[in-house]
């Protein structure tokens, strides 16, 4: 018998799916496989891990962010690479060690942070991870409770953030003649 799980209630200020992130050994080997299978690229690189927290906290405890990322899109949906540093302690790490290379997270937007902060608690459901964009927007993660395989990351939308995104999507469906169009500053380390 297929299990149809109850329609959980929105959260507030939550968009639809925006991203899927997958959690790779190899960050130089997935953006290759996920740009010829899936169509993915061009990638667009966040900065450079660095030893400091700069705001991401893991489970309770400010820890570096100890991961390197590139976004693309295929299509209208975003995907997230992300390789965890060895030796870092954060959600990356975490999923990498228990389950390999795989599915790690589905991303959602949020208008309004603080009311989807909130509605998450009011349902018992606290962060696990959280950290900011390059861009300074907040992002928060939570655990799975519907059995999806994932966490669930809830990111701010900021005018910034939107206009990086639209740069992402006009770039997409490149003809693979630059496949890493964008490499991130070398400020603070924060998620794409």
């Amino acid at each position: 018998m297929t299990r149809t799980p109850a329609p959980a209630p929105r959260l507030a200020g939550a968009t639809p799916l925006l991203q899927i992130c997958f959690v790779v050994d190899d960050l130089d080997s997935a953006m290759a496989d996920f740009g010829a299978c899936f169509g993915a690229g061009p990638w667009f690189l966040g900065p450079e891990p660095t030893a400091e927290p700069n705001g991401t906290v893991h489970r309770g405890v400010p820890t570096p962010l100890g991961a390197r990322i590139a976004l693309s899109y295929t299509g209208g949906l975003m995907i997230e690479l992300v390789e965890p540093l060895p030796g870092s302690a954060t959600v990356f790490s975490e999923r990498l060690a228990e389950s390999g290379p795989g599915l790690h997270h589905f991303g959602f937007g949020s208008t309004d942070l603080d009311a989807t902060l909130r509605d998450l608690a009011d349902r018992g459901r606290v962060p696990v991870f959280s950290s900011f964009t390059p861009r300074g927007a907040r992002i928060v993660m939570v655990e799975d409770v519907i059995g999806h395989g994932g966490l669930e990351e809830y990111i701010e939308l900021t005018p910034e953030g939107e206009a990086f995104y639209a740069t992402m999507r006009a770039a997409a469906n490149r003809d693979g003649a630059e496949p890493i169009r964008h490499r991130a500053g070398t400020g603070p380390t924060r998620s794409p």
